[in-house]
């Protein structure tokens, strides 16, 4: 028996690209709105200046100023690709002191 997709959009059911989630949503308000408080902001700040709290004081620079771009410059000449060579090895190195084992699965006794 075929699906009923009338009531369906385009697609298919859930989010459109690009939504976020309600609790997404949600979380933000309330962290931003815990961060922006007088009594965290006065905690930070006495943090900040005792010197115990150094990833803080980057962030609120990257805040103001924008963060500085990451890159990795390269230099040097192009090289082919490193040649990778596998070896198979089919002999069977037994540790001295052991028995072989038998290949047909059987045990001694």
């Amino acid at each position: 028996m075929p699906r009923n997709t009338t009531g369906l959009r385009r697609g298919g059911p859930g989010r459109p690209k690009g939504s976020r989630t309600k609790a997404t949503i949600e979380m933000n308000a309330f962290w931003k709105a815990a961060l922006e408080s007088k009594s965290y902001l006065a905690s930070a700040l006495q943090r900040v200046n005792a010197g115990k709290a150094p990833h803080l004081e980057a962030y609120w620079m990257n805040k103001i100023n924008g963060k500085p771009p990451e890159s990795v410059v390269h230099s040097g000449e192009v090289r082919m690709p490193a040649q990778v060579i596998f070896e198979l090895h089919t002999e069977t190195v037994i540790p001295a002191g052991l028995p072989p084992a038998k290949l047909d699965g059987s045990e001694d006794v």
